[in-house]
């Protein structure tokens, strides 16, 4: 296949431990990184995008019916007794990446090959990228499922991969800001300076230090800073309000909406910034180095990074899709070089 229409293939994609994302062709797909198993919903209480993964089986009637054999995403967090997520270290062979990057590539380009361009934490990415790498090559032979989206059954989904591209993930937002849409530099002088990322996940904190191109040795994870250790303080703030304390992907959306069992949120929401604030700080200033930028990209990054001691000249501030905007530059830039 030629480099241009390989360029029209690019998806970026995050399969983090928080959130999946994914975009294509002015399509996106967002949906918390939680797989369930399926049980009876009223239909009303289905909303539109909500997902289930299965197959379509012809029943004793000799019908076509769709059978879920999962819960995917939001549908999973508000309806399935029984979740599963990841939390460790290993992401490539846990069952539920598969289902959940099977489920993006159904939703965004359901009978195509597709260029994917993603990213691994730092410190996975370089004990990791050889599983990685055999995982992605799993689906370069399709199997057909089906998916439910809202009330809609899409039968005989059958997306692959034709190419893949791995990269750290904090990259993904420092190229946001140093490519162009057509994948080249904006600034080759900006390109050569430092450039320190933190990129605040669900389960890890990356700082990424770029260094006029290279990964500079002091760049690590750290997975004591995390949206996930923020949210056992607030964990510990509402035990004594409430009879069970959510489970973290049950408080995330609470918190998004800033309402717990009509417990008022925000409050405790920005103590949480605050704490996260200090720790990254902290982390910063360790680096005990100069820089020409620093970009926070990551959840709740849009409130954590303006609470930053960098001058305001030498912030820059992305949120949740800083990471895959870049993967898609750096897929543009892949296809031209």
């Amino acid at each position: 296949m030629s480099d241009h229409l390989l360029m029209e293939k690019v998806l970026p994609a995050d399969f983090g431990f928080g959130y999946g994302k994914a975009k294509y062709r002015g399509k996106e797909y967002k949906q918390p990184s939680v797989i369930g198993e399926p049980r009876r919903v009223h239909e009303q209480d289905i909303q539109e995008t909500d997902i289930q993964y299965g197959k379509t089986i012809l029943n004793t009637e000799k019908k076509m019916i769709f059978q879920p054999s999962h819960f995917v995403g939001n549908l999973a967090v508000r309806q399935s007794n029984t979740r599963y997520y990841s939390i460790g270290d290993d992401k490539s062979n846990m069952w539920t990446t598969a289902i959940q990057l099977e489920t993006m590539l159904g939703c965004l380009a359901p009978h195509e090959g597709v260029f994917l361009v993603t990213g691994l934490p730092l410190d996975f990415y370089f004990d990791q990228l050889t599983a990685m790498h055999k995982f992605l090559d799993k689906f370069r032979n399709p199997e057909c499922f089906s998916l439910k989206i809202g009330h809609e059954v899409y039968n005989d989904v059958m997306p692959w991969i034709e190419e893949y591209h791995v990269v750290p993930q904090p990259m993904g937002a420092c190229m946001n800001y140093l490519l162009d849409e057509r994948g080249q530099f904006r600034d080759k002088k900006e390109a050569g300076q430092i450039i320190v990322v933190g990129d605040l996940g669900f389960h890890t904190f990356d700082l990424l230090i770029y260094d006029g191109g290279e990964i500079h040795r002091l760049s690590y994870s750290d997975t004591e800073i995390s949206v996930a250790n923020g949210y056992k303080l607030v964990q510990e703030w509402l035990r004594p309000q409430v009879q069970s304390v959510p489970d973290l992907y049950t408080l995330d959306s609470a918190m998004l909406k800033g309402d717990y069992q009509g417990i008022d949120l925000t409050g405790v929401l920005s103590k949480m910034c605050e704490a996260l604030a200090r720790q990254i700080q902290f982390a910063i200033d360790s680096l005990n180095m100069r820089y020409y930028k620093y970009i926070g990209t990551g959840g709740w990054s849009s409130l954590v990074t303006p609470l930053l001691k960098v001058p305001k000249d030498k912030c820059i501030v992305y949120g949740q899709d800083g990471n895959i905007e870049g993967y898609g530059k750096i897929g543009v830039r892949k296809c031209l070089a």
